[in-house]
């Protein structure tokens, strides 16, 4: 049976359990997480939390709306056994009337009926259970050539960065390119590391110039058997030099044999997807899913 579980009604512990024990392994619906990028989120949850499914909310005007929050790749329906395509419909089908228009992401083991109005998006993942030097030969020749670009320009890891100054490059490179992020968002992310750093391994690691001039830096979770890239930045120098590049294949050298799947978290842009398939990074497509209850004069009306 299948219930809807308003957010002061859901056992945090077993909704845990069920997340750490999920596939896919993700961090973004542990209730810590859900708790800073949707405080007050719902919940649809199957039997003794066998199979959950978290709603992120917010209300404008009149109408209440389910969206994918910030810092989230993938939500959907998280189970230890792999869910039939009924059993998912189900879920979305008694997410109750309330939730006028839903706009969200799933995960990539959620598959949607033709009832429902879904888009594709693409993640890339590497399959890193196993040596460094056999993930290394599946290199494209370009990525291996702009690692040793950013190596002979003498650019140099630190995995000792303090999260205010990760923050703070991130939102000096990126806000030019994302003009909706704002101050609530650099708080936001501040608190994901901080909660993520008492609950999984985080690395954030910076690369610096011979100058000492920090020009890349990255944020990396690891959940149960995947290492999530989850955040990162460039700055104009850092891209000059492939400094990413770098980045990447360390934390990649660094999981290498002892976690399962090295997941790049997307992307739909065309430069990143192929800057993650440089690596050797293989396709895996996730849904996002529409749904608009509201009257039919308003549904042109997106909240």
């Amino acid at each position: 049976m299948i219930r809807y579980c308003p957010h002061h009604e859901i056992s945090r512990l077993k909704w845990d359990a069920c997340i750490e024990l999920a596939s896919p392994s993700l961090p973004y619906a542990f209730s810590w997480y859900l708790d800073i990028v949707s405080p007050g989120w719902d919940g649809m949850i199957a039997g003794d939390y066998e199979a959950v499914m978290p709603l992120t909310f917010k209300r404008k005007w009149f109408v209440t709306y389910i969206r994918k929050p910030y810092f989230v790749q993938q939500l959907g329906i998280f189970s230890q056994v792999t869910l039939s395509d009924s059993v998912i419909q189900s879920f979305i089908e008694q997410i109750p009337e309330k939730f006028h228009y839903i706009h969200t992401n799933l995960n990539e083991l959620n598959r949607i009926g033709d009832n429902f109005t879904a888009s594709n998006n693409i993640n890339h993942l590497i399959h890193i259970d196993r040596d460094y030097p056999e993930i290394y030969k599946n290199y494209s020749r370009n990525c291996r050539r702009n690692i040793k670009k950013a190596m002979d320009a003498g650019l140099y890891l630190n995995s000792g960065m303090n999260i205010p100054a990760f923050v703070k490059f991130v939102f000096d490179n990126l806000g030019q390119h994302i003009p909706k992020l704002d101050r609530g968002q650099s708080i936001m992310l501040e608190k994901l590391i901080a909660a993520a750093q008492q609950r999984l391994a985080v690395q954030l690691t910076g690369v610096y110039t011979p100058q000492h001039e920090l020009c890349a830096a990255g944020f990396f979770m690891q959940t149960r058997d995947r290492q999530v890239f989850s955040v990162c930045a460039s700055s104009e120098k850092g891209k000059k030099y492939d400094a990413m590049y770098l980045l990447v294949n360390d934390q990649i050298h660094k999981s290498s044999g002892f976690t399962k799947w090295f997941d790049f978290s997307g992307s739909n842009i065309p430069g990143i997807a192929y800057f993650n398939q440089s690596f050797g990074a293989q396709a895996m497509s996730y849904p996002t899913l529409h749904l608009n209850r509201m009257p039919f004069f308003l549904r042109l009306v997106k909240p």
